[in-house]
């Protein structure tokens, strides 16, 4: 869902979208603070579903620290540790390692230098009046279909509170209904980490 698609339908469900004959101006006090109950709907929306993220850089050969700070300049945190080595031999899952202090990454003696692939928590986005219209949401279909309802629902209140409190509650519904993704590594084998 772009950003465009996003605020059509929160003002279609407050029938205050530009109608034939009118402008922007006539929905100008909905439209410029959509981007606040946006960022809000995100908070909301990450807080049950973490907005899952990569990096990749160089490391090796031998141990080192990375700040995951500078990594990624959305890091929340590490959430499910789940890390790649891609080295000579090609690309294989990162073991021993760990991140310290929710900063610092720790990486394990490495055969040679390489990329490594890290996965993240990021923090939530934000909206703004400048986000451009065009702009495709990082969010799953699922989840960006909810944001819609919050902001109907946050921006209605004073048009009109029943309505407004229906597409609270269907937000509610679809945040319940909303399950985290998968996450982490997901295979079809049982392998040992001891080697036994």
């Amino acid at each position: 869902m772009t950003w465009q698609e996003c605020k059509q339908a929160a003002l279609e469900k407050m029938f205050s979208y530009p109608r034939p004959g009118q402008s922007e101006e006539d929905v100008q006090d909905y439209l410029s603070a959509l981007p606040a109950a946006a960022s809000e709907a995100v908070q909301r929306i990450a807080a049950v579903r973490p907005l899952r993220r990569w990096t990749e850089f160089r490391a090796g050969p031998g141990p080192s620290r990375q700040d995951l700070d500078a990594l990624a300049w959305d890091y929340k945190n590490a959430g499910n540790l789940e890390a790649y080595f891609e080295g000579p031999e090609g690309l294989a899952p990162l073991r021993g390692i760990r991140v310290l202090g929710g900063r610092w990454l720790c990486l394990p003696q490495l055969p040679a230098a390489g990329r490594v692939w890290l996965a993240y928590e990021g923090r939530p986005f934000r909206l703004t009046a400048d986000t451009p219209d065009d702009w495709r949401l990082p969010l799953e279909e699922d989840a960006a279909a909810l944001l819609p309802l919050y902001m109907a629902g946050q921006l209605y209140k004073d048009d009109d509170l029943r309505l407004a409190t229906y597409y609270m509650n269907e937000f509610e519904a679809g945040m319940y209904a909303l399950t985290p993704a998968d996450k982490g590594v997901l295979a079809d084998a049982f392998t040992s980490e001891s080697g036994w």
